[in-house]
């Protein structure tokens, strides 16, 4: 039976002896031996880290640390060299006896090559339509920046005050999204009155609550200050609650609410929108995803703006988290130090 799944199966004893090796693991051994070893140990294999190029240290090495009873799930490993270099996430758990001692592990490997392309290529995608796009943006700002500096009528100056205000955010979209592709966002943290910016963002998000029929409130203390960056604190709100008033379809309530809790600043955005299942909730922070409710409808997004969220407020040392019900409504809630 083992010999027929598509996965690589290895048990090694608690000496690391391997006892079982089925087809599919003998033909990855075989990949990752050298050409002029005929039967290498361990530390001579082919076992390289996510760059491709560089060998994983002996003692980092999925079965090296199955040996040690290490459990662990999608460790990833490229093994062989050349054209025939195979992507595989492995996966080990301990064998134990009656008594619950140690007896070995059984170490799991599977073939994930084309996703890690696909990956790796969709990243490569994003990060040049960013390049693409940070050229005329930053032409549009300095033409706006120039007829602003004309001095013009109010009704003109609004409308460009629209354009700068849009522009901006879109260069700040393109950064972001050349530095989670890079896994680095920058934050420059400052003393801030956080509900002065949780009330602006329900300001601004007003006319479009009042078009979808949606209730759009606030609910903050008079003042609450804590040193974050205000202008990327400002995209997580604008975010979460342009998603609230986007996923409640059919009207209802949207509340965003603030308080301090033991030395963070705990924000709330909740609707009583479309909601999810809890398997799109467990994803719903990854990036370009898209719920399969949400995929039924006309609602547009691309599913960036929660990742973004994400690496924003993870840059600030918080956390953030979503409760959902499918059909009842949804709640994401995110935390920072004060």
């Amino acid at each position: 039976m083992l010999d027929t799944v598509h996965l690589g199966v290895l048990a090694v004893d608690a000496d690391g002896h391997d006892v079982l090796m089925n087809r599919k693991q003998r033909a990855n051994h075989e990949l990752a031996r050298p050409k002029d070893v005929a039967d290498p140990n361990e530390s001579q294999l082919l076992v390289y880290g996510p760059d491709r190029k560089t060998l994983i240290p002996v003692q980092e090495r999925p079965v090296r640390r199955a040996v040690l009873g290490e459990t662990f799930t999608d460790y990833l490993v490229w093994l062989g060299d050349g054209k025939d270099q195979r992507a595989l996430v492995t996966t080990a758990r301990a064998m134990k006896d009656s008594d619950g001692n140690f007896t070995g592990s059984v170490i799991v490997f599977s073939d994930v090559t084309d996703l890690v392309n696909a990956l790796t290529a969709k990243d490569d995608f994003v990060s040049s339509v960013s390049h693409e796009f940070r050229t005329p943006l930053t032409s549009i700002l300095g033409y706006v920046e120039i007829l602003l500096a004309d001095d013009p009528e109010e009704p003109q100056r609004e409308m460009l005050e629209i354009i700068r205000r849009n522009s901006e955010r879109l260069l700040t979209l393109v950064s972001d999204l050349l530095s989670s592709r890079n896994g680095q966002l920058i934050v420059s943290p400052d003393a801030v009155d956080v509900a002065d910016l949780v009330r602006s963002s329900v300001s601004s998000a007003m006319p479009r609550a009042a078009a979808a029929g949606i209730e759009l409130r606030a609910e903050t203390p008079e003042r609450l200050e804590a040193r974050v960056d205000s202008a990327r604190i400002s995209q997580v709100l604008d975010n979460l609650v342009s998603n609230a008033i986007k996923y409640s379809p059919d009207g209802g309530e949207v509340v965003v609410s603030l308080a301090q809790e033991d030395g963070h600043i705990a924000c709330r955005v909740t609707d009583t929108g479309m909601g999810m299942g809890p398997e799109d909730a467990s994803e719903v922070f990854a990036k370009f995803f898209r719920t399969s409710n949400v995929r039924r409808t006309a609602i547009p997004g691309v599913g960036l703006g929660l990742p973004i969220s994400k690496a924003i407020v993870e840059a600030h040392g918080g956390t953030i988290h979503v409760d959902s019900t499918l059909g009842h409504g949804t709640t994401f809630t995110f935390r920072v130090p004060v």
